[in-house]
């Protein structure tokens, strides 16, 4: 795979990345659709018209880009404020910024893929957060560098921040006001009614 630069705390680091994916963990076992000529069957295909294409089964439209149609939007629109979206470059064209963090800030990170990046030369324990994206986009990709004595990887995803946050009760408060109560009058709720 191509080779990328990565600027960790004012620093120069270039690295091949190697996608590392379920497989690679876990082995893997597939079964392959054949077509009459004993080939492996597409995914997806667009027909000679152009204007519609299919994608497992799904039938979708394409988007025409003047003469030709295409699969990808000419352009993207940001929905609240109905401005076009700028192109953000491929972190392969810039090279991405990367700072030091917390092993809690990294924990925040919802994964979608993994790189091991053999080149990098970061100490064991050192984890950095910055952004990647693999190709031009109009969004940018969260990602944090993780190293540990197997390598260094790179992480791409999203930051989610936790959707619950519980507080903390004592529990002397809760039996406090539960003996409060058996000590008092018993109430009576027939004036409810």
């Amino acid at each position: 795979m191509a080779a990328c630069t990565f600027n960790i705390e004012n620093n120069k680091h270039v690295s091949e990345l190697q996608k590392i994916t379920r497989d690679d963990l876990y082995g893997s076992r597939r079964v392959q659709a054949l077509g009459l000529d004993s080939k492996p069957l597409r995914r997806s295909g667009v027909p000679e018209e152009g204007n519609l294409y299919l994608v497992s089964g799904d039938v979708g439209r394409t988007m025409r880009a003047g003469e030709q149609f295409t699969l990808r939007p000419a352009e993207v629109v940001d929905s609240a404020t109905g401005q076009k979206k700028e192109l953000l470059p491929s972190s392969f064209k810039q090279a991405p910024e990367f700072r030091k963090a917390t092993a809690e800030e990294v924990s925040m990170l919802e994964v979608a893929s993994v790189y091991r990046l053999p080149g990098a030369q970061l100490s064991p324990g050192a984890l950095y957060l910055g952004t990647f994206n693999y190709r031009d986009g109009v969004e940018r990709n969260d990602a944090a560098i993780v190293t540990n004595g197997h390598g260094t990887f790179l992480l791409v995803g999203k930051i989610k921040k936790p959707a619950c946050v519980g507080m903390e009760i004592d529990s002397q408060i809760i039996a406090e006001a539960a003996a409060g109560e058996e000590a008092g009058e018993s109430e009576n709720f027939e004036s409810l009614f």
